[in-house]
């Protein structure tokens, strides 16, 4: 019944340190611990340095000894003893070492130092952030998990720290320097980074402001500097994607009128970015009431502009002004024969165009034109005005030395609708002739 017992108790022990654990922190992807509960269960991040922490506090990311990032001088070593977080720390690997040096580089704005203090560790511990120096002392009473230095007001930016001792100036230490790294924890969003990797110190787009319309795209394109940068990745994000989407490239897409920000950021844990202003308007359309249009020299018509949005001022031209001429209104005039294009355009450039043919006016007014040969004979043609005015002009062009010898006449017998007969009237055998015009 004893040995049941003890099985049974150890079980329960087991069960319950294990649930006790998980109340105080969850861990993440890398194997890092984020605190889910303060010290002493308090509302706000109580812990103190000299506190034994055994888990990192609300806000707070642990990141153990052994993680890859940390560059440990050779007079450390690893160590395995169950009383220090996740059982394992790094310490000077003995006491008559001169020197002891731990280096990293993290992403985030605070940084606590979790350590074994003990009252033979060296007094001074230097740690160096991004050039400034501060010192805490760990030879204090015998504790592990100790929370042994921090500083919380540092900048959201990636930082280089370096922890060490030495001999000099430090009156504890006879035999060497003795001091240990457990842990550290940092902003529950922050991360190490590799510390010799070359980190961004600048970058910038190749424009700070664009204007699209719906549906347009553009392109942002990031420069990172330095150029031997060892990533120059980035993220971009849009402020309002309902407006304006970005993909990984920097592909900038126009989805609705407004204004959105593009930013891109860093990945290398430098944090450095910028942004690009898009502003998206409503595409602009512009439509003639008409493609095409015919008139006659002197004539006037009107085309009418439907522009989208309205408050878009239009711009006509004409392809040839000799030809038709057009005002600010659209009003086009038939100069002479001949064909011109008119263009209306939106001060973006949209345009829309109607080609114009211009010809001579057609007088379909009925005549009886009387010609009187040199032999007597007399010839009438039921004409229009309009072949009259061409029969006048040949004459004169004739008279003139000039022109063809004859003049044709089209003839159509109303009973032959389909047959033609051409009667072909020669100059020099015209007499005299007459017109009998009427409506």
């Amino acid at each position: 019944m004893k040995n049941k017992f003890k099985v049974s108790l150890v079980v329960f022990l087991i069960v319950i340190l294990g649930c006790f654990t998980s109340v105080f922190a969850d861990n993440t992807n890398d194997g890092n611990e984020i605190g889910k509960s303060n010290f002493n269960n308090t509302v706000d991040n109580s812990a103190k340095v000299g506190d034994q922490l055994l888990h990192p506090e609300i806000g707070w990311k642990r990141v153990d000894d052994n993680n890859k990032n940390f560059t440990y001088s050779s007079s450390m070593g690893a160590i395995t003893d169950s009383r220090d977080y996740n059982s394992t720390a790094h310490t000077t690997i003995s006491k008559n070492q001169s020197y002891a040096e731990i280096k990293f580089r993290f992403y985030g704005s605070k940084l606590r130092i979790i350590a074994c203090t003990w009252q033979d560790h060296s007094k001074k511990i230097y740690v160096d952030i991004d050039g400034n120096i501060e010192v805490y002392n760990p030879s204090v009473k015998n504790q592990f998990v100790t929370l042994a230095y921090e500083k919380s007001d540092l900048q959201l930016k990636c930082h280089d720290v370096k922890i060490y001792t030495d001999v000099k100036g430090d009156p504890n230490v006879v035999n060497g320097v003795w001091f240990n790294l457990d842990a550290i924890d940092i902003d529950s969003t922050g991360y190490l980074v590799d510390s010799e990797s070359t980190l961004a110190t600048g970058i910038t787009l190749n424009k700070n402001t664009s204007s699209l319309e719906v549906g347009q795209t553009d392109t942002l394109t990031a420069a990172v500097t330095p150029n031997d940068t060892t990533n120059k990745a980035v993220t971009w994000t849009s402020s309002d994607p309902n407006v304006v989407t970005v993909d990984s490239n920097g592909k900038v897409t126009a989805v609705k009128e407004g204004k959105a920000t593009i930013t891109a950021v860093t990945q290398d844990g430098s944090n450095l970015s910028v942004q690009c202003t898009i502003n998206v308007i409503n595409s602009t359309t512009i439509s003639l009431n008409k493609t095409t249009d015919s008139i006659n020299v002197g004539q006037t018509d009107n085309l009418l502009a439907d522009v989208s949005p309205s408050t878009e001022g239009v711009t006509w031209t004409s392809s040839d002004s000799s030809v038709v001429t057009v005002d600010g209104s659209g009003k086009i005039t038939g100069v002479k024969e001949g064909q011109a294009t008119i263009t209306a355009a939106t001060a973006d450039g949209k345009t829309s165009k109607c080609t114009v043919t211009v010809s001579q006016e057609v007088n379909t007014d009925k005549a009886v034109l009387s010609i009187t040969m040199t032999n007597g004979q007399t010839k009438q043609f039921n004409v229009t005005m309009d072949v009259v005015n061409k029969f006048i002009d040949w004459y004169k062009l004739r008279a003139a030395g000039s022109g063809d010898p004859f003049f044709q006449f089209d003839i159509t017998d109303p009973s032959k609708p389909n047959v033609v007969k051409t009667d072909y009237i020669i100059f020099d055998k015209i007499s005299s002739f007459e017109v009998d015009n009427y409506k």
